[in-house]
């Protein structure tokens, strides 16, 4: 999706859009990863804590690459949705485990990944259906999806 956004965006050739596009890529799952070692590190703070942390900094991130127009401001929003994810998906399974009994915790668990493959499944085909009406509004959507798991 990012790759046919910068071509219309950034107006870039082939090569230079797969360049930017692996660049933020690269950049995004690196601070992905990256923080992800600190929310396993820091043990002092809920799951809870992280995971309304994360959805906030991805929904900046989503409705900032939104109306990004240049490619260092992409790289900057991208990171914040990066943080966010990375803050995410470590605290969903505690947050997930203790919530239900132990009777239930492979029930919960198996919920839990089919919910992310079923994103996995629609989340390109909503994006690309809304891409229709303008090349902004899967950002946009993705961020007040985020920003209603907020509250």
């Amino acid at each position: 999706m990012f790759r046919i956004f910068a071509l219309d965006i950034f107006r870039l050739d082939d090569l230079e859009v797969a360049k930017v596009t692996g660049y933020i890529l690269g950049i995004m799952g690196f601070i992905l990863i990256l923080s992800q070692i600190i929310v396993t590190k820091i043990t002092t703070v809920a799951p809870q804590t992280f995971m309304k942390l994360g959805t906030i900094l991805c929904a900046i991130g989503m409705i900032g690459m939104a109306y990004s127009l240049d490619i260092w401001v992409s790289l900057l929003f991208s990171s914040f949705f990066g943080f966010g994810v990375g803050f995410l998906f470590p605290s969903i399974m505690p947050i997930t485990a203790n919530s239900v009994g132990a009777n239930e915790q492979g029930y919960a668990s198996g919920t839990v990944s089919s919910a992310q493959g079923i994103g996995m499944i629609f989340g390109p085909l909503v994006s690309t259906a809304l891409y229709g009406f303008s090349s902004s509004l899967p950002f946009v959507f993705s961020g007040l999806l985020f920003l209603y798991c907020w509250y």
